[in-house]
């Protein structure tokens, strides 16, 4: 009897730090896809000397025939795409063009329940010196309200650089 009591209490205990270290790993993993994302289209903008463009994907993507969101947006929940932009479109409409741009990769739904920008884009564009087309602001990445410890910042500078740190009230 002594040994149930212990494992009741031990569970009850247990089980609320094991959600909440969930959610904060699930924080931190969708943070680290978008930061590598973000980075991809940096390093790729360079070596290749052309634009590449990341954008946030739309709630109904459909990998068949992959497209940005259509309107300038805050949310990137849905995922992202980066992409060689070759006739830099990205950074006036953000337009992906299957018949021209090449895609690096996709990311879809992320696992946290938000992921916004502080800066409503239809994309975010890399030159081939590594700089942002405009000042991409700041990602919140976490759950849907910011919770300090289960959500993470990531800051993209004018200059492309990508720094991480903890949301903190």
């Amino acid at each position: 009897m002594v040994t149930l009591a212990i494992v009741v209490i031990l569970a009850t205990v247990g089980v609320p730090a094991m959600s909440q270290f969930l959610v904060t790993q699930r924080a931190k993993a969708d943070a680290d896809s978008l930061a590598a994302a973000l980075r991809l289209a940096r390093t790729e903008a360079v070596k290749r000397s052309g634009p590449v463009s990341i954008c946030p994907l739309p709630a109904n993507f459909n990998p068949a025939s992959p497209a940005c969101v259509s309107t300038t947006t805050t949310d990137w929940s849905h995922g992202w795409m980066v992409f060689v932009d070759h006739d830099n479109s990205g950074g006036e409409d953000g337009a992906f063009e299957s018949d021209r741009d090449t895609i690096l990769r996709v990311e879809q739904n992320v696992r946290s329940a938000k992921a916004e920008n502080s800066q409503t884009f239809k994309a975010i564009t890399f030159m081939a010196n590594g700089i942002s087309s405009s000042a991409a602001g700041t990602f919140t990445v976490g759950p849907s309200t910011n919770t300090p410890n289960q959500s993470l910042k990531l800051t993209v500078s004018r200059q492309g650089r990508v720094t991480q740190e903890a949301w903190t009230s």
